[in-house]
């Protein structure tokens, strides 16, 4: 990242240590959500395309992170919302795409 900011022209660097065993950053993206099969891995339940008894539930479904703000809550609202479709759409459905 340093690197990238220097060959843009950035002057200053800051930079925040890691505590050893803590990650620094929460991992986005590889599993994008969308509505379209062609162009997401994921519908907006974090339900697979391709494998409908597949659900992906975390940062990964994000296609990048928001900034300046923590993704904790976002995270937590998804999996309550992926957990309430399995639970009250699915269970009713199995193998459907919901």
């Amino acid at each position: 990242m340093e690197g990238i900011g220097r060959a843009m022209g950035g002057q200053q660097v800051w930079r925040t240590p890691v505590a050893p065993g803590v990650p620094g950053a929460h991992h986005e993206g590889g599993t994008r959500m969308g509505s379209d099969p062609k162009t997401s891995v994921v519908n907006r339940y974090g339900q697979s395309w391709d494998i409908p008894n597949l659900f992906v539930i975390g940062s990964s479904t994000f296609p990048t992170m928001g900034t300046g703000f923590n993704p904790t809550l976002t995270i937590q609202a998804l999996a309550y919302y992926s957990a309430d479709a399995i639970v009250n759409r699915y269970r009713n459905s199995p193998g459907a795409l919901l």
